[in-house]
């Protein structure tokens, strides 16, 4: 490092802001307290499920398909995002990858954490939770069923 031969010096304010740090810290910003909200939280939060892990991963690394997603018709019958929100976030510039990426910040806070930041269509959100109902209880008959037959197969064939 040839830094102190220079004819002029620097802060680290001063060298941060001709680098455009401020701006590259801003748009990380959301991730590290994504991270930390995780980390700090210990246990209490659990492990995320499978497709929370999955959401995750297409936010933060996979932009094009979080952007199709964000435009699909089930996310928009869900989410009550207004439709200026939706046209700064899905154009083709540099500044709707910004907001598209802003977005999945709050979008992963919603379901990593349950802050509600995203409003929901009232009547589809209860659809929703009556389809994830109906799921859990098929799968409990389905299990009971199951439970059963493995007890009936045990006692074949034996006297008591």
């Amino acid at each position: 490092c040839l830094g102190h031969q220079e004819p002029r010096s620097l802060t680290i304010d001063e060298y941060r802001a001709e680098q455009g740090l401020k701006e590259y810290d801003e748009l990380g910003r959301g991730w590290r307290q994504l991270v930390l909200k995780k980390k700090s939280s210990g246990p209490t939060v659990g492990k995320p499920s499978v497709r929370s892990r999955q959401l995750f991963f297409m936010t933060c690394y996979d932009i094009d398909t979080f952007r199709a997603f964000v435009d699909s018709g089930p996310f928009r019958e869900l989410y009550d995002v207004p439709e200026t929100e939706y046209r700064a976030m899905l154009g083709d510039s540099l500044e709707s990858e910004e907001a598209l990426m802003q977005f999945g910040y709050r979008f992963l806070r919603q379901v990593l954490f349950g802050e509600e930041s995203i409003p929901l269509h009232k009547e589809a959100a209860e659809k929703r939770r009556e389809q994830a109902r109906e799921k859990a209880l098929a799968a409990e008959r389905e299990a009971a069923e199951k439970l059963a037959q493995d007890e009936d197969f045990k006692d074949e064939g034996f006297d008591d």
